[in-house]
């Protein structure tokens, strides 16, 4: 595969790791998403860079593998640096259809050499939107149809196929419908956030314990070096959110028995409470010590995979199971 199509390949997985208004995304904006919005998920970029769970990532990665370096040539290649052009991502739609989402990028981009790169892929096409421009292709990497478009200066927009892009188009141009009720004030220091009217979803197990009215959410971020998570979400009945808390307890109980003490100890710093029909679980972890904790979790769950997949070891000097 050319250089170019991998390097196009790692950028888009890396906006999976880590996404109008301008360039400075910050928070979710609620005008950029369609007013019937079923889920988004939210990550403010700029200010994940600023914690110290990042900083402590970032020396991680930096110790094994050349990273700067990396990415120097994939802003050569693709012209962005995802570690320091991405200001913001925010990923949504308006149905629970799998593989099916719209995502808004915003940073900072060398549109003619990503426009560049992203030409190299197969069936590569260009169709006229309104006044924009809809790119699609087939990945070279993953064999699976792509689409984007260069909305304005310091916003992309990306999707499964062109008629996802269009909708995005569609609500950043106010020609449809905006400001999805889902999107809400962010916690202090959240970096992080996501919402979703699991309620309405097509798994009937989910739809059926879950309300339809009020949205689940869950945030992640830092607040004076410790790093935080907290789930929300409300059942249909308080016997319902009673269900899921036993099912939450026993999947502690079980991961806190296994053999990883890792895992183990942070399962236990998951805190779980009911009141009524909402359930609520959070976790806080101190930010310096997280990453070396999982990294212990790694190298446990490596050594568990060595010895499952080692061949036992037998005596030459015993005999067979049977044998004589």
């Amino acid at each position: 595969m050319p250089f170019r199509l991998r390097a196009l390949s790692c950028f888009v997985a890396l906006l999976g790791v880590f996404i109008g208004r301008s360039s400075l995304a910050g928070p979710a904006d609620e005008k950029a998403l369609p007013a019937d919005a079923k889920w988004y998920v939210h990550l403010d970029v700029e200010a994940l860079r600023g914690t110290v769970l990042f900083q402590k990532a970032l020396e991680f990665a930096k110790a094994q593998i050349p990273l700067e370096e990396q990415l120097g040539m994939l802003k050569q290649m693709i012209g962005v640096n995802p570690l320091t052009d991405i200001s913001g991502i925010t990923v949504y739609n308006n149905n629970f259809d799998k593989d099916v989402a719209a995502i808004l990028i915003y940073a900072k981009v060398d549109q003619a050499t990503l426009a560049g790169a992203v030409a190299q892929n197969p069936n590569y096409a260009e169709t006229d939107y309104n006044k924009h421009k809809v790119l699609t292709w087939v990945d070279a990497n993953d064999g699976k149809k792509k689409a984007g478009c260069f909305y304005k200066d310091g916003l992309i927009i990306m999707g499964d196929k062109s008629e996802t892009v269009q909708m995005a188009v569609d609500v950043l141009d106010g020609t449809r419908p905006a400001g999805s009720a889902l999107v809400k004030t962010p916690a202090k220091g959240s970096f992080l956030n996501a919402s979703a009217h699991l309620g309405l979803a097509k798994d009937q197990v989910v739809s059926r314990m879950l309300s339809n009215t009020e949205a689940a959410t869950a945030t992640a971020g830092e607040v004076d070096g410790v790093f935080n998570v907290s789930v929300s979400l409300v059942a249909k009945t308080a016997e319902a959110a009673g269900q899921i808390r036993a099912m939450v307890d026993g999947t502690k109980a079980m991961i806190a028995l296994g053999d990883s003490p890792s895992a183990a100890k942070l399962i236990q710093m998951v805190k779980v409470s009911t009141e009524g029909a909402k359930l609520v679980a959070s976790f806080e972890h101190d930010s310096k010590d997280l990453i070396e904790t999982l990294k212990k979790l790694g190298e446990e769950k490596k050594a568990k995979d060595v010895k499952n997949n080692q061949a036992p070891v037998t005596d030459p000097n015993k005999p067979a199971p049977g044998g004589l």
